[in-house]
């Protein structure tokens, strides 16, 4: 965002195009930042047209290497985990189902993961009271009114519209601060999680973390604005930051000591000093952030599959799940 993607050029091409080949990720987030940094430069402050030479060329390639992370043999297993049902399906079917899933991911009131949502509507609301005072009642009677319905309703749908309703809302924040750069960023945090609706692991929570995480830095540019409180978000975000990285190391510390003894069950029968894999359970709610090693019991599941080839068990091996 200082330097801007023009700023070096060839410098850009690179980092764009090894981002998109190193995780889905990763690969949205660059995808959708060239097309909407485009956009910003080329047709809303109508800079040199002749700088979409240089946007196509970072565009193609992330697109070529997203392609070949996209077309990679784990990924295809991964489309086709559940057989054919999911391929067979219409893109309208496939929007019907995932979306209100993942809106309910994100923005569910009741779970305490989307605390940073709730935050982000309130700095929301702070930000048009001290920009607006009174004209801003208006605003703020809206936004009780959907925070309100999507606590009784507790539906996915609703809890989609108000996603709408606070990407609309941040972006008309950046447009009137004069940071039009800044709105890509809203549609990468959104497209992270959303863009699983493509795929049928739309019940997976990774992106999640990253789409929260840049709701934080939006819930903090809000408050930021005033400087009367300008020391108190300093701390505040340091605060996250760190929290966000002590949740991360807490997350990954606690599946990495159930891989290791999950590693020396695969070893015994490895050596022939048993017929069964003992899978340990990962427990709630870290098995949100690792679903797939919790499904052994069906020899149809994509990851069983990937699990014996890979760890090359022998045939007839039992795989059963132990606490």
């Amino acid at each position: 965002y200082k330097f801007g993607l023009l700023k070096k050029p060839i410098l850009s091409f690179f980092i764009l195009s090894l981002s998109s080949i190193l995780c889905e990720s990763t690969a949205i987030f660059s995808i959708v930042l060239i097309i909407g940094d485009a956009f910003i430069h080329l047709v809303v402050l109508r800079e040199n047209k002749k700088d979409l030479i240089k946007y196509f060329a970072f565009l193609l390639g992330s697109v070529c290497c997203f392609l070949f992370l996209y077309l990679s043999p784990s990924t295809a297993s991964r489309m086709t985990w559940n057989g054919d049902a999911w391929l067979e399906m219409s893109f309208i079917d496939k929007m019907l189902l995932a979306i209100p899933i993942i809106s309910n991911s994100l923005f569910n009131c009741f779970n305490i993961y989307n605390l940073i949502p709730l935050f982000m509507v309130i700095s929301l609301m702070y930000f048009m009271i001290n920009s607006f005072g009174k004209k801003s009642l208006i605003f703020i009677i809206l936004t009780l009114i959907m925070i309100g319905l999507c606590f009784v309703l507790n539906n996915g749908w609703m809890y989609f519209a108000l996603g709408i309703y606070i990407l609309i809302s941040q972006v008309f924040i950046f447009y009137k601060n004069g940071d039009i750069k800044l709105i890509p960023f809203i549609f990468i945090a959104y497209a992270l999680s959303y863009a699983l609706a493509l795929t049928p692991e739309y019940l997976a929570l990774r992106t999640g973390f990253f789409t929260l995480l840049l709701f934080g830095m939006f819930t903090i540019y809000n408050f930021y604005n005033f400087k009367r409180f300008s020391v108190i978000i300093k701390i505040l975000f340091v605060l996250f930051l760190v929290g966000s990285i002590v949740f991360e190391i807490i997350i990954y510390s606690y599946i990495g000591s159930v891989k290791n003894v999950r590693d020396d069950s695969i070893t015994d029968v490895l050596n022939g000093k048993s017929n069964t894999v003992y899978v340990k359970e990962i427990k709630a709610p870290f098995n949100k952030f690792h679903i797939d090693a919790n499904e052994p019991s069906s020899r149809d599941y994509w990851a069983i599959v990937m699990f014996e080839k890979y760890y090359g068990l022998p045939e007839g091996v039992k795989i059963e799940l132990t606490e």
